[in-house]
């Protein structure tokens, strides 16, 4: 049902018109490129060989556009992630890894210009992205609750709790505002708020199955250390992960000497 749901966002799109199809996969790569404010749609159309007039019949203005290349990446977000959630049948440490695996792609996927430049010059286009952000990390908590049921998770840990946090962290720090003033990039942010709360939670057992992006093999950080962060204010959580990486770039460096 969630997976239905998720390709019917693809919908609207109407992406059985192939040149309709054709504007949106190029307008997605211009704007990752170059942001969406110095772009223009005569510069779209020129760039796909057509014309103005072609190009405002499938899209009534550069907003019009932008809204609907946001829409596409929100589209195959949810479908990624709604089919891994779909498949039961493997354990929750298989299902978290390639969670965290999907999430830390699509950040790697979207350019820092083509976020902040739509969050600050489309704010009503920006709501939607938080609007879905906050939508697809409430269906976490099933993958959690089969976490605890599964014994990986803590007992000591509430589910409902994790979730808020998680989202708290997400909306918090993985916008423009805070990602400008941060010298950590926005896949880089993804993936320590993953590492904090996702690994945090686990149980000892649970950390020695599971190797999420391989930063616990590396020894990157410690599950005391993140559990540490994780009760830290989000302000201070930010600082502590800049300090725990320079920690471990300094030790990696005495280890080669």
């Amino acid at each position: 049902m969630a997976l239905k749901k998720s390709l019917d966002l693809l919908s609207p799109l109407d992406l059985s018109d192939p040149v309709r199809a054709r504007i949106l996969v190029a307008a997605r790569d211009t704007f990752d490129r170059h942001g969406v404010l110095r772009v223009t749609m005569e510069e779209i159309a020129r760039d796909l060989g057509i014309s103005k007039k072609t190009l405002y019949k499938h899209f009534a203005s550069k907003e019009e556009l932008v809204r609907s290349v946001v829409q596409l990446f929100i589209a195959e977000s949810a479908v990624r992630m709604d089919s891994l959630l779909a498949e039961r049948h493997e354990n929750f440490i298989a299902r978290l890894q390639r969670l965290m695996e999907v999430l830390s792609a699509q950040a790697a996927s979207v350019s820092p210009i083509f976020i902040r430049e739509v969050a600050e010059s489309m704010t009503e286009i920006w709501k939607e992205v938080e609007a879905f952000r906050a939508k697809r990390i409430l269906t976490f908590g099933g993958l959690l609750e089969q976490g605890k049921r599964e014994g990986y998770i803590r007992d000591d840990v509430e589910i409902d709790l994790i979730v808020m946090i998680f989202m708290t962290l997400i909306q918090s720090l993985v916008n423009p505002h805070s990602l400008s003033r941060s010298k950590y990039s926005f896949p880089q942010m993804v993936d320590g708020i993953l590492t904090l709360v996702f690994e945090g939670i686990l149980t000892k057992e649970a950390r020695k199955s599971i190797k999420v992006a391989g930063r616990i093999s590396k020894g990157t950080l410690h599950p005391t250390t993140m559990a540490f962060m994780a009760s830290l204010p989000v302000e201070s959580a930010s600082i502590a992960v800049s300090a725990v990486k320079k920690m471990s770039s300094a030790k990696a460096k005495r280890s080669r000497t």
